[in-house]
């Protein structure tokens, strides 16, 4: 399991660059992807999601 925590918002921009691409990457390679953030206005396909609601880092 790989779990990456990213307390801001996570958008459709950010798939693409760290933290979201790493749990995605290791998803595609059959791991468990976990993804923590404060707002996700995206889903990732293959990683969980939790959001925890905006938080100022």
């Amino acid at each position: 399991m790989i779990i990456t925590i990213s307390p801001g918002v996570v958008s459709g921009v950010m798939i693409k660059k760290d933290p979201v691409c790493i749990p995605f990457g290791f998803a595609r390679s059959g791991f468990r992807g976990v993804l923590v953030v404060g707002k996700a206005l995206v889903r990732i396909p293959g990683v969980e999601v939790y959001e925890l609601g905006l938080i100022n880092p």
